[in-house]
């Protein structure tokens, strides 16, 4: 346990933080990058949702094309336009969706480590002066 809590106040001396010791604009700082990572999030969460309705809309597009004219309508609508949406449809959705799940994850990682961080910053301030009071 001891070699663990030495290995991670090292790692953090070495991203420039002295461990229980955060100012208030390192504080602020973690929480606007923090606000940006649920900002990117959020735009990552609509970009998968837009890219899986998509896909229907294409199958529905073009029934309603073929149902109004025929195969001469995709031909001059660009069947090979078509054919290339429908393809990369589920490739572009799958990318989206497996970047968001990436994302939420590592979001919610930073989130836990700012608030074990913020935990950490108010046990010791109560240790000390806890300690202060006792002399």
């Amino acid at each position: 346990m001891g070699d663990d809590k030495r290995l991670g106040e090292e790692l953090l001396k070495q991203n420039g933080i002295v461990p229980g010791q955060v100012s208030h604009g390192e504080r602020d700082a973690i929480r606007r990058m923090l606000a940006r990572d649920k900002a990117r999030v959020r735009r990552m969460k609509w970009a998968a949702i837009i890219s899986w309705l998509l896909l229907p809309s294409l199958f529905l597009l073009a029934y309603v094309v073929n149902a109004l004219g025929g195969k001469a309508a995709i031909d001059t609508i660009g069947g090979g336009i078509m054919a290339v949406l429908f393809i990369a449809t589920p490739y572009i959705a799958i990318v989206f969706t497996i970047s968001y799940f990436f994302r939420s994850r590592s979001l919610n990682s930073r989130q836990i480590h700012a608030k074990l961080a913020d935990i950490e910053e108010q046990l010791k301030r109560i240790s000390r002066d806890g300690t202060n009071c006792r002399k």
